[in-house]
């Protein structure tokens, strides 16, 4: 367990920034070296060479020091970023699952078990869908309908909300998202609405009137 303050958080830049000082201290620490072997030959017998002698090898040990400080401090930050970047990989992991699984029972509903699956690369978030029909994994950008795509975000959307959510309802509004759905498409959307408006409130936005027989309550808006 490693236990950073508040100064000791920094980001990547930080980091280069760090690395870059280290090594403007390595170097001034060689020249100081070097001008010290060549002074200490010509201050052998000049009046006040031993105090300016001493002087030279106090900055020399100054930034021993420093660049010895920097190093352990680099270190640390390293450390403590392999930890976050770890902590961070185990809660993108367990969310995706959670994720996965919720959009894979909301995908099989809204397309009547033609899709079931769906899983996310967990470092592009990227989808692919399982198709049953062909068996495999597919990219639902190259390989299937325009439709059928927007009922995989619709559901990928609706599953991130109810995690993010949590325990929380909030209510879920939907502005004309059906217009390329064929009626079957649109049953099928329907009916998975309506069980999920069983625990939340989900407000449809549209002006097309096939949507009024799967609603509980209609509200007419008059043209201004």
């Amino acid at each position: 367990l490693i236990q950073v303050s508040k100064n000791e958080k920094r980001d990547p830049a930080e980091l280069e920034r760090l690395r870059q000082v280290v090594a403007q201290l390595e170097e001034q620490r060689n020249t100081l070296a070097g001008e010290i072997t060549v002074f200490s030959r010509q201050l052998e017998t000049a009046e006040g060479g031993a105090e300016l002698m001493a002087s030279y090898v106090e900055r020399r040990d100054e930034l021993s020091a420093r660049k010895i400080k920097l190093v352990e401090e680099l270190s640390i930050l390293g450390m403590t970023k392999e930890c976050i970047e770890q902590a961070r990989q185990n809660i993108m992991i367990s969310t995706l699952e959670v994720l996965e699984s919720r959009t894979s029972e909301i995908l099989q509903m809204i397309t009547a078990g033609k899709y079931s699956r769906v899983r996310f690369d967990k470092s592009t978030l990227k989808f692919e869908v399982f198709a049953d029909q062909k068996n495999g994994w597919v990219d639902p950008e190259k390989e299937l309908s325009k439709a059928t795509v927007e009922q995989i975000y619709l559901t990928a959307r609706l599953a991130l909300t109810e995690l993010l959510a949590e325990k929380s309802k909030p209510p879920i509004i939907l502005d004309d998202p059906f217009d390329s759905f064929d009626s079957q498409r649109l049953d099928n959307t329907m009916k998975m609405l309506k069980q999920l408006a069983a625990d939340r409130q989900i407000l449809l936005l549209t002006s097309d009137d096939r949507f009024d027989r799967y609603a509980d309550h209609t509200i007419q808006l008059q043209q201004i």
